[in-house]
């Protein structure tokens, strides 16, 4: 499935001095709620420290990918043959 998102803005100018942005794109008031990340020790919190300073990837980002492929199950095998963590 091909999804396509069109953000538009426009700059139209009034006066010399003005300018209004016209646009679709939403305006956010108040901040969006992340992902809850869990406190929790595990076993392989040296190995995901590791990578995530050699890739500089956040270590929240990946504890949460780790918990929602395979809930730090190792021998965790998908349906389509993903296996580990």
């Amino acid at each position: 499935m091909l999804v396509l998102i069109c953000l538009i803005a426009q700059t139209v100018n009034l006066k010399p001095a003005e300018a209004v942005l016209i646009t679709n794109i939403p305006t956010i008031e108040r901040s969006v709620p992340g992902p809850e990340i869990k406190d929790e020790r595990t076993d392989y919190d040296e190995i995901i420290s590791k990578y995530s300073r050699l890739h500089g990837v956040d270590q929240n980002l990946i504890r949460i990918v780790i918990d929602k492929e395979s809930r730090f199950n190792p021998r965790a095998v998908s349906r389509s043959g993903a296996q580990g963590l």
